[in-house]
């Protein structure tokens, strides 16, 4: 007999996502890596590389973070499961087609 997965201590599957919830702080800087990619795209169109680099490497610095931080409290969501692989392939995609 198999056993269900346990849903996550910050959100199980029968109530309601709260706000508090949905706005940790591994989610925030995920939101905040996805707010950096229009402003990393102005830059290259610019043709400010270095500072573009710049907000890509920060970009890449709230990556890692975000995981570390949900791994270290227990923090992990639904909700960033979802959007932390998706602000990571934006960022990703908008780098590669800007640049080429």
């Amino acid at each position: 007999m198999t056993s269900s997965p346990k849903p996550s201590p910050a959100h199980s599957g029968s109530e309601a996502l709260t706000l508090g919830q949905l706005f940790n702080v591994p989610n925030i800087l995920t939101m905040c890596r996805l707010l950096l990619i229009p402003v990393f795209l102005e830059e290259l169109s610019r043709r400010q590389f270095t500072y573009a680099f710049y907000i890509f490497c920060l970009a890449a610095l709230t990556d890692a973070l975000d995981g570390t931080v949900a791994r270290w409290f227990n923090s992990r969501t639904e909700f960033g499961a979802f959007l932390d692989p998706f602000a990571d392939k934006l960022l990703l995609v908008s780098a590669f087609v800007a640049l080429t």
